[in-house]
């Protein structure tokens, strides 16, 4: 009887360090796909669109007349947005993104409960236990989290095309220079 008990208390330990975060792994995955069924479908009111503007350092780039769909997505300020479509317009890369509300919703209600199953918010932050759960937190997170960039937004110039948000969110610009003009003609190997 002892060694079904232990046994039992063993799984329930496995479910609290990885069932949890797969449980909502499972639901985030389902929300993407849900989301991505609905911009494939083009089910989305065009207002709820915004700008996103990424600068680009491409010698010979040319500008599209139309936007194409995209998959993919970014967390700005706390929140997820996907993107729609891109566009290449003077130099820039055109993104129209719309908020992924439900994932969200998903992935703070997941922070909350690891931070309040795992003891986060203790009153004495000298505490040895709170650092242990800390590690313990950062490292069951750091195992299953994918590469996550959260952006901070510049909303102080606004651009808005018709029919979308009128706010323009820029990333970190990246200069890359080069030295030389591209050659004429390159040898073929």
């Amino acid at each position: 009887m002892k060694a079904i008990a232990a046994i039992l208390f063993l799984l329930l330990l496995l479910f609290h360090l990885i069932g949890y975060q797969l449980c909502f792994s499972y639901l985030q995955k389902q929300a993407d796909l849900a989301m991505q069924a609905t911009l494939d479908q083009q089910h989305y009111n065009r207002e709820d669109l915004f700008v996103l503007r990424v600068p680009l350092a491409l010698p010979y780039q040319t500008d599209w007349k139309d936007f194409e769909r995209v998959d993919g997505e970014i967390k700005i300020n706390g929140k997820i947005y996907k993107y729609v479509e891109r566009k290449m317009e003077k130099g820039e890369l055109v993104l129209l993104c719309i908020p992924d509300n439900h994932r969200s919703l998903i992935e703070n209600t997941q922070e909350d409960f690891f931070k309040l199953a795992n003891n986060l918010q203790t009153d004495a932050p000298n505490s040895s236990s709170h650092g242990r759960a800390v590690s313990f937190y950062k490292l069951i997170h750091v195992f299953f989290e994918t590469s996550n960039y959260d952006w901070q937004a510049d909303t102080k110039k606004t651009e808005p095309l018709p029919g979308c948000l009128p706010y323009l969110f820029q990333l970190p610009q990246t200069v890359v220079s080069f030295p030389d003009q591209p050659p004429d003609n390159m040898p073929v190997i």
